[in-house]
């Protein structure tokens, strides 16, 4: 449903024709959604596991280190560090995961359009060589750079500049 609302917005379409089209950009690049999902998988898990160890870390470090929690006699005092560790280690992994989780997106994204343009390429018969002798905009530029851009999704070509 996610690339349905990508092509809704890339291609100015109604929801069905939108998935149906999304559908096909996507069964175009099966192999490479497959791979880019898992590796964002396992990059997202190894990075929520390493900031909620950090956050862990931190705790356990305060705890028997800074003299407010190491004096028995201080209010403050922390004789087994495990449960405020673990409080620490939760509280991390909750406020990493909305963070890590936009990298999916943005991934999904930048594939999408990957896949759009080379499907759009493709229907009108394009070759790499004439694909870059063209002057349109992409869907979707790299930092701000244009990119050429086929089919349907070709923007209006550049108007010339204003004096």
């Amino acid at each position: 449903h996610r690339n349905a609302y990508m092509e809704i917005a890339l291609g100015s379409t109604g929801f069905w024709e939108a998935a149906r089209r999304a559908q096909e950009v996507v069964e175009g690049n099966a192999l490479a959604h497959k791979m880019l999902s898992g590796a964002i998988f396992i990059f997202a898990m190894a990075g929520l596991a390493g900031i909620a160890a950090a956050g862990a870390c931190l705790t356990w470090w305060a705890s028997r280190t800074w003299a407010a929690f190491v004096d028995p006699s201080s209010s403050l005092y922390i004789q087994e560090p495990f449960y405020p560790c673990f409080a620490s280690a939760v509280v991390s992994l909750l406020v990493a995961w909305p963070f890590v989780s936009t990298l999916d997106i943005v991934a999904d994204c930048i594939l999408f359009c990957e896949g759009v343009e080379a499907l759009a390429a493709e229907e009108l018969g394009l070759t790499g060589d004439e694909e870059q002798d063209t002057a349109r905009v992409a869907c979707c530029g790299f930092f701000g750079a244009p990119r050429p851009s086929f089919g349907q999704y070709s923007a209006v070509p550049l108007a010339e500049p204003m004096e």
